[in-house]
Order: structure tokens, then sequence, then C-alpha cells
């Protein structure tokens, strides 16, 4: 079965009307992914996927809208193939923009200056976003949190830590509380540096924030460069924040002292974009070097997953795997996106080719590497 849509130009201004507290669930429960929302940014389409790797739907994107995985969230559960995903996303145009695109109708939500990034509650319409506001040619970094029918009350964490030039709060995730906003976990990234070589974000610190009292409590200091965050938020992944010292993974139980270290494989330099399964009985994360992270010498990639508690690595997917895997040469780049179980996880790669992209399926206990989908990851969908 496969029905494509098309979104309409943007209107502007609508608001969505107002979701009562009593139709949320809880923000604590963690479920599976039942699906993928993927970019096929050759026709300008997102499509569906479901978990098994079929495409559902497919929908025509209007080109102002924003289609990175850190500007987009999908605000309702999807059960069956009657309707697209409804999608919370960056727009550029009319104005720079949070829009939301549901049954074919796009509506901008709330106006911003520049938009960082945003992330929601699974299947849920509350989210957590980070913008710079311009005002007499200066840019302040404001982290707010609201439910998506209103985000003009959305409300501002006021008590930033750490407050750096250069760096803006990066929402992880966000929770609820009673039909509120609640808690926020969000570190601080460098959003106006940039550099060929660099592979993977700087994000300094981890710290865990109440929006009813405003108060943030750090988890990770500065010298800790966060890659990643469970979904229960009892787990953090990062990397020495000193570009001179060794940059292997680690682990952080944040509930206690314990800590677990990766060491990096022979030849190369970097690990992160970490990923955690949904009940975190395993992480996965890439290690790259060589032309990767620098100008000298050939590209090396592993995404490379460890079974947890135990930290033993089970599985190793290098370029030339994928490659195969994809069927299109040379791969130039991949990353861990996240898992639809316990068992398979989906890794993005990217040839060397404008716009050409695929998802890779790795089934763990069966050892197997497979193609999932082609197209480029903008998020999962929930039951």
């Amino acid at each position: 079965m496969e029905d494509t849509l098309s979104a309409p130009p943007i209107q502007t201004p609508l608001l969505a009307p107002t979701l009562q507290g009593d139709m949320l669930t809880s923000s604590a429960v963690f479920v599976n992914p039942n699906g993928v929302l993927v970019a096929d940014d050759q026709s300008g389409a997102w499509a569906w996927i479901d978990s098994s790797g079929r495409q559902i739907m497919k929908m025509e994107i209007p080109p102002d809208l924003d289609g990175d995985p850190s500007s987009i969230h999908i605000s309702g559960r999807v059960s069956n193939a009657e309707r697209f995903p409804a999608v919370i996303a960056h727009a550029w145009l009319p104005q720079p923009s949070v829009v939301s695109l549901s049954d074919g109708q796009v509506r901008v939500l709330y106006s911003v200056d520049q938009l960082l990034t945003m992330v929601g509650v699974p299947g849920q319409p509350l989210i957590a976003f980070s913008e710079i506001v311009y005002q007499d040619g200066a840019g302040d970094a404001n982290l707010s949190v609201g439910y998506t029918a209103n985000l003009q009350q959305a409300v501002v964490l006021t008590d930033l830590a750490d407050n750096m030039p250069g760096f803006a709060p990066l929402p992880l995730a966000v929770e609820s509380a009673q039909g509120v906003p609640g808690t926020v976990w969000y570190s601080l990234a460098a959003w106006d540096t940039r550099g060929a070589e660099m592979l993977f974000p700087i994000s300094l610190g981890l710290y865990k924030a109440n929006f009813i009292s405003g108060e943030s409590q750090p988890l990770l200091g500065l010298d800790r460069n966060l890659q990643g965050l469970s979904p229960d938020r009892s787990l953090a992944a990062s990397a020495a924040a000193g570009f001179d010292e060794d940059q292997s993974l680690h682990l952080h139980y944040l509930d206690s002292d314990r800590e677990s270290r990766f060491d990096l494989k022979p030849g190369y330099s970097g690990a992160g974009f970490a990923v955690f399964s949904p009940h975190n009985q395993s992480v996965a994360w890439l290690e790259a070097g060589g032309a990767a992270l620098s100008e000298n010498g050939a590209i090396l990639m592993s995404v490379r997953v460890a079974r947890l508690p135990g930290a033993e690595i089970v599985m190793d997917l290098n370029l030339e795997e994928a490659s195969r895997a994809v069927e299109f040469t040379p791969v130039v780049r991949m990353r861990p996106i996240g898992w639809l179980d316990e068992d398979q996880l989906l890794v993005e790669v990217s040839g060397s080719a404008r716009q050409q992209s695929a998802l890779v399926r790795m089934n763990i206990s069966a050892g197997r590497i497979s193609l999932f989908s082609p197209g480029r990851f903008l998020a999962f969908t929930y039951p």
C-alpha cells in the first residue's frame, strides 16, 4: 500500500487548537518505534516507512521546510496508514518559523529569528527548542519548552548553566509533569563553530533543568563532550572535550559514579554519535579517523555495537560492508541513528554523489546487515 500526498504552500499565521492535558499520555512511557520518516532528497518528498522497511505513504514537501533531524518532531502517535504522520518542523519561508504539517495543511506555530534545534516527547505534542534571538545586533540563546498547540506560551528557561559565548543550550530530552512542561535535559553546543574536519558535534556537559522551579542541575562537567543520552536518561556517552586528549567513548551511569570506556580501534582518532537501545540493553556509536577527521590518509569509519551492562562489543560495520548493503559506491559517511528494538539498529549511509543516502539495518543477534530503505533519516514514529 502506498499513497502520495501533496502539502500546500505554508499559510501564516494560524494556530492549531488547544489540546487538553488529559489527552496526553505519560511522557515517561518508553515504547519501540513502529516506523521511520525518511527524506528522498532527489524527489523532494518525505516517506513513512514501517518497521519492516515497507513504504506506507509518501508526501511531497515544500522546499522551504528544513529537512534536518534536529529540526523535526513527530507530534502524534501513528497506528495505521490512513494519514501521514503529524510533523512539527522548521521552515525558512515565508519567515523563519516552527510549523505544523498535518492532514495536508501547513500552519505557522511560532516565529523565530534562528532556530538551532528541537526535541520532543515521542509521539506527543510537547517540544523543547533552542533559538537565537537577535536584538540591537546581538544574539541571545534561549531554551524553551511548550505544547505545539500554543507555542506562543512556551516557557523560557532563564537560569541557564555556564553561559558561554558561542555556545547555546542543546535540548536532548523533555518530559511533562501532570500535563505541564516539567523537565528538560540539555547540553551546551557550539552553534557558531564549524570546520570541515569536525565530524563529531561539540556539546559540552549535561544538565537537567526543572521548568517549574527554573533550576538546572549539572550531571556531567564541561570537560566532557556529550555524544548520546539513553531514552530513560540513566546513561550518557561522551568523549573528552580537549582535542589533544584521548577521544575514546565513555559511558556514564548517571545515578552513580560508575563509568565504562571503549578504546578506539587502531588507526582511529575519534568516537561519537552514540545511540542507546530502547531499554538500554545495547549501545552503538561511530568511530572514525583518516580523511574523515583530517586532510590526510584514507577514510576510516566503523559503527560498533556493545551489549550492556557487560560492555562487550558484539558487532562492527565498516564502510565496505555498508557499501555492499546499499549497492552504491563509494560510501563516504555513515552514522548510527537509532534502534527499532533491542536487536535492530539503523545506520544512515551517504555516498559521494549529491543526495545519495540510504538506511542500513543491523540485526545484532543474527549478525546480519541488509538494506532497510533508500533515503535520509528524519525521525522515528511511535504507535
